[in-house]
């Protein structure tokens, strides 16, 4: 998880940052994932919206409906969402664990 200081100057896209929330930047429309060197991927607003829904729950499971809701999407999945674009549909799986079986979602980063 990057620093705002080494976000800024290790990615070199005038991105300035002063609050981030896990990989998350301070509005959630660019995601950091570990381990890589590239620039971050930049999320459309309801994808954000998910993120940072996911994030507020704290790492705690909850079920798709609650996302949704909370995000004001009507899709009926959060996967859903990210579908159209591959580096956007791989952070929402490097970020977001499912229990399909039981149909909750959590995200592990926000665990406080």
């Amino acid at each position: 998880m990057p620093s705002a200081a080494r976000a800024s100057s290790r990615y070199g896209h005038g991105i300035t940052l002063t609050t981030l929330h896990g990989p998350f930047s301070a509005d959630f429309r660019l995601v950091y994932l570990d381990g890589e060197e590239s620039a971050p991927i930049s999320c459309t607003k309801a994808q954000a919206e998910v993120f940072r829904a996911l994030w507020e729950f704290a790492g705690q499971d909850h079920r798709a409906e609650d996302v949704m809701r909370r995000t004001g999407r009507s899709s009926p999945k959060p996967i859903d969402l990210f579908k159209s674009n591959k580096e956007r549909l791989r952070a929402y799986k490097t970020l977001v664990k499912t229990n399909q079986k039981e149909g909750l979602y959590r995200m592990p980063c926000a665990a406080r």
